[in-house]
């Protein structure tokens, strides 16, 4: 049973269906892994509004931190 849920859940993530918490933890592993993606998306996105009160969670909200705020020019908000 375990090596079927095994497959059935990479077969899952092949064909791009994820949970909305794995999100989470892909962005923060490509920000681990290549800091330099949060300059990018800065460059992409100088001036950021956030209308998502329903998403108001530690998880989201530090996130976004991550990628817009911390650290040398931070995007607008």
């Amino acid at each position: 049973m375990g090596q079927t849920l095994v497959n059935a859940r990479g077969a899952g993530s092949e064909q791009g269906y994820f949970c909305f918490d794995e999100l989470f933890i892909w962005a923060n592993e490509l920000l681990d892994k290549r800091p330099e993606t949060a300059a990018d998306l800065r460059r992409r996105f100088p001036l950021v509004f956030i209308d998502e009160a329903q998403d108001n969670s530690e998880e989201p909200s530090a996130l976004l931190h991550r990628i817009f705020c911390a650290g040398d020019a931070p995007s607008r908000s």
